[in-house]
């Protein structure tokens, strides 16, 4: 996200040793703080707050770990871009952070306006793109914990969420709970239902790593008529079939 930024490309694409000299230079930190606060530089803004630390490398630093820059900076007296930095090179520069953006009263009203459209469709899928990097899938989660009841009656989010997907695909043997329709249903506590915190998962092969936005409240996910979760945790059934494209 720093590809913008002159200086910052430039000791990010450095070998590792030399990377971790100069982001612990206070010269090439004086440099970097001001890209940052150069207002023509870079598209993305964002505060310290909103930097959260998902996971570190080194277990002695895990005290660190689900907290923002901005409080971890004030409690050792640093600046947060020191505070970034310091904690970067103390563990190999394998830390991963996240930004957990606040929204606008601004924005808050856009995404309200679209939520309020009967022909708003919660999220869409890039096919799994982004696989290896992160699992960002938190967007039905979002639709019922921040727009029910305010905007959206619970049944209006749940058909936004399995038939208006379902119907927009041609998909007419699912998302509806009918007679002769597949056995699809996830249960789920309407007041418990939560993104949760982001975390580093090695759950690919050879032990690859991505991100993942965690989710509370949901009891079970059945396929055709069987479990395959239960309160978190697989079942071991696999009783899904490949959907293939016609025509």
């Amino acid at each position: 996200i720093f590809d913008e930024l002159p200086t910052w490309r430039a000791v990010l694409t450095l070998p590792l040793p030399e990377r971790s000299t100069q982001l612990s230079s206070p010269e090439t930190r004086a440099v970097l703080q001001a890209e940052l606060a150069d207002p023509t530089l870079g598209s993305l803004r964002f505060a310290w707050d909103e930097i959260q630390v998902v996971w570190t490398a080194d277990d002695a630093l895990r005290d660190r770990r689900g907290r923002d820059l901005a409080s971890i900076a004030h409690e050792h007296g640093v600046d947060p871009l020191d505070a970034l930095l310091d904690l970067a090179v103390a563990d190999g520069l394998r830390t991963n952070f996240a930004i957990r953006r606040k929204t606008s009263a601004e924005e808050r009203a856009v995404i309200d306006e679209l939520v309020d459209h009967p022909l708003l469709m919660a999220g869409s899928s890039d096919g799994g793109a982004h696989l290896l990097t992160f699992c960002g899938a938190d967007y039905t989660t979002r639709l019922i914990a921040e727009h029910v009841p305010e905007r959206l009656s619970i049944e209006q989010a749940v058909s936004k969420l399995s038939f208006a997907p379902a119907a927009s695909l041609g998909l007419w043997d699912r998302g509806l709970v009918r007679p002769g329709l597949a056995g699809d249903l996830v249960v789920f506590d309407p007041e418990r239902v939560a993104v949760g915190a982001v975390e580093l998962r090695h759950d690919f092969p050879t032990g690859a790593a991505r991100l993942v936005f965690g989710a509370e409240g949901y009891r079970a996910t059945i396929v055709n008529g069987r479990p395959i979760v239960l309160d978190g945790e697989t079942t071991g059934e696999i009783p899904g079939e490949v959907i293939r494209a016609r025509g």
